[in-house]
């Protein structure tokens, strides 16, 4: 097994010369010089990676190809064509309508990809008694004003960590919150100037504090009754920042629905009793997916006679078991219908999807703060940041024999095992995911 006994194999259930088939059908179909460049394509970053859910994503985009080239090899070459563009809106595009119209093979349906430039659609669902549905793909991107906050975000971190060096504080952990509005930069500005307030007076006691009026900060110490944090060389925190969505996050959906419907009106594609037009659009884990719902039912009162009659929303995401120190990938596929969708269902059936890989479900996964006691809280409604670096000691059992474990911390948490033998301080890593972000699905 040249390809996945190199890897982490968390798809026990597929046989390991299968999966190495599908490994070596990626390089043929993308070559093995381009996938070993270091040209920050989430491909090429995903086959450097050995990591389960690296081995997973892989997977799903192998299987795909291998499937959608008996149908139209054609159309499969030119969408890994694309996949393998620079920009991002081009790659993504083309590795969901990939991925997702394999879904549909997956759930015993047959599917027709669109030809090459074909106006309006993407796919064609065969359906019983002759009729079809006529499926358009939209990648939903996150949006400028979400980049913008984990950009800023990411830059509040570096300038964290660094304080924590300077004070020596070790073992934090940091929640950080705006309600009152979506911060601009004189806010993060503010927040900076507040938090070193904060930590210069911090004790380890669990406070609570505000900066302006409007960040609410809490910080308390990290306690972990299974390990022991090494406090000596390196200061382990937990980082989180939440804020209220700007008031623009919706129009990233109008303009979706509102794309798909001028296209199709402009391909003259006409609905019938044996033809419904529907639209599949990929959102991100932070977008709420009731948020997505609600905003197109608002679409459809303010067009009812728009030639689309349902939107699913499809949202992939990593969840963790804590209590099996384990994680998947969770397939979510919720669906806002128009009335119309429902009478054609009846007669002639519907669209379903499902991926090879990992669990399936039409409820969103939610995201939950975890404390130590395991007790949980939902968080709706915000743009969430989450990141850490937690550095245990390893214990020395018998003279020159150690051992420590990596708990699985949930998405941006990161464990480091501190080996301090002699004089030498060894830092150990497990192969982890660098985080949960998924890169192609």
């Amino acid at each position: 097994m040249k390809h996945i006994n190199k890897r982490q194999n968390p798809l026990t259930h597929i046989p390991e010369n299968f999966l190495d088939n599908l490994f070596d059908l990626l390089i043929q179909k993308y070559s093995e010089n381009w996938l070993n460049k270091s040209d920050n394509h989430p491909l090429q970053i995903l086959w450097k990676r050995k990591d389960w859910l690296s081995t997973t994503e892989l997977f799903l985009l192998a299987a795909s190809i291998c499937n959608l080239e008996r149908i139209d090899s054609k159309w499969v070459d030119e969408q890994i064509e694309n996949s393998k563009q620079t920009n991002q809106n081009t790659h993504k595009g083309a590795f969901f309508e990939l991925i997702s119209l394999e879904s549909i093979l997956n759930s015993k349906l047959s599917v027709k990809p669109a030809v090459k430039n074909q106006p309006g659609y993407d796919g064609i669902v065969k359906l019983r008694n002759g009729s079809e549905i006529i499926l358009s793909i939209k990648n939903y991107n996150l949006s400028k004003s979400h980049k913008t906050f984990i950009e800023r975000s990411e830059k509040f971190e570096i300038y964290f960590i660094n304080l924590l060096k300077q004070l020596k504080i070790c073992n934090i952990q940091a929640t950080i919150d705006i309600a009152t509005n979506y911060p601009n930069e004189e806010d993060w500005q503010k927040l900076e100037k507040g938090i070193e307030t904060l930590l210069l007076k911090y004790d380890g006691s669990l406070t609570f504090s505000r900066i302006n009026d409007s960040w609410a900060i809490f910080l308390k110490e990290m306690t972990d009754d299974k390990q022991t944090f090494d406090d000596k060389y390196f200061n382990s925190y937990t980082l989180m920042i939440h804020s209220t969505y700007h008031k623009n996050e919706h129009n990233n959906i109008y303009s979706k629905l509102e794309s798909a419907c001028h296209n199709l009106i402009k391909a003259n594609i006409k609905e019938s009793d044996k033809s419904l037009n529907c639209l599949l659009i990929h959102v991100p884990i932070s977008v709420s997916i009731d948020n997505c719902i609600k905003w197109t039912k608002d679409y459809y009162k303010d067009y009812p006679d728009d030639p689309i009659s349902c939107v699913f929303y499809y949202q992939p995401a990593v969840v963790s078991d804590f209590e099996e120190n384990s994680s998947r990938i969770h397939h979510c596929l919720a669906l806002a219908p128009r009335e119309r969708y429902f009478d054609f269902g009846e007669k002639n059936g519907v669209a379903t999807f499902r991926f090879p890989v990992g669990t399936h479900g039409y409820e969103p996964t939610v995201l939950k703060f975890t404390n130590e006691k395991g007790e949980t809280l939902p968080i709706t409604e915000r743009y969430i940041f989450q990141s850490g670096s937690h550095y245990y000691k390893m214990i020395e059992n018998k003279p020159d024999q150690f051992s420590g474990f990596m708990m699985n911390q949930g998405y941006g948490i990161y464990n480091h095992l501190i080996w301090e033998t002699g004089k030498k301080i060894i830092e150990l890593e497990g192969i982890i995911p660098p985080s949960h972000d998924l890169l192609i699905l």
